[in-house]
């Protein structure tokens, strides 16, 4: 599942958050988002957000990216992010940084979503970097080191 972008043709990129999914061109789209999300403040009233990345794999105009490959969960307020590659239920972890807690809006239409420290383990900076190379590359990020879930 680590497949380069160059063999996948035209290939389209989603990012999918709240309600929205929205193309993704390029690593600098995925940077203006995140930079016009940081100052926002969700319905829940925090800053947090989930975001999901995959490839167009649906016709459906409501539902076009039916599997995610990689889970983004940023807090800008606390400087704090979890990475998750869906495919291989692995998450990325950040050699020397301090795992945090967060709460994200997964939803505008429900609760915060909680993530454990177990799984919040990489700067907002860094999470940033591994959503970018992912839209750069195709591959899963190589900006961090991937492990089991909850080791």
């Amino acid at each position: 599942m680590n497949t380069p972008m160059s063999d996948w043709g035209d290939t389209v990129y989603l990012v999918h958050y709240d309600t929205s999914f929205e193309p993704v061109a390029g690593p600098e789209d995925v940077a203006e988002l995140f930079d016009d999300d940081a100052d926002m403040i969700n319905p829940q009233s925090t800053q947090g957000m989930r975001y999901f990345f995959g490839v167009q794999d649906s016709a459906s105009d409501d539902h076009p990216m039916q599997v995610p490959l990689l889970r983004v969960d940023l807090d800008p307020a606390i400087g704090a992010g979890a990475l998750r590659w869906l495919a291989d239920g692995l998450v990325g972890v950040e050699d020397g940084y301090e795992p945090q807690t967060l709460h994200v809006c997964a939803s505008s239409a429900t609760d915060l979503v909680f993530v454990p420290a177990v799984e919040a383990r990489v700067s907002y900076r860094t999470a940033r970097t591994a959503a970018s190379r992912y839209i750069a590359t195709g591959a899963r990020p190589d900006n961090v080191v991937w492990a089991v879930s909850g080791r």
